[in-house]
């Protein structure tokens, strides 16, 4: 759910800065001159990359997460079809819990 809403906004902030960049760049050339707004446009995306970077050093734990999810599912499935106690898979940003659920 996170990771959709982040990709959503991203997606959205890129499509307006491919339509309004252009446009405030000439403004800010005409105003400032070349070289001051050169260094404008390069701080902002220095800033801008700081997101990505935090991805990046997210990604491993996020996609281990995710197997271990996929993992205590597919067991809490199998133990299923066993005529086991049902079980309830929750999971949180930290932790994956299975509960036994009373019928």
């Amino acid at each position: 759910e996170v990771r959709g809403t982040t990709m959503a906004l991203l997606i959205v902030v890129s499509n307006l800065g491919k339509g309004i960049g252009p446009w405030l760049a000439a403004t800010m050339i005409g105003d400032l001159g070349r070289f001051p707004s050169f260094n404008i446009a390069v701080g902002f995306f220095v800033i801008s990359c700081v997101p990505y970077f935090a991805a990046i050093c997210q990604l491993g734990r996020d996609v281990r997460r995710q197997a271990m999810a996929v993992e205590a599912i597919v067991k809490v499935k199998k133990e299923g079809t066993r005529k086991q106690p049902l079980k309830k898979v929750t999971i949180s940003m930290n932790e994956i819990i299975v509960e036994t659920v009373e019928p």
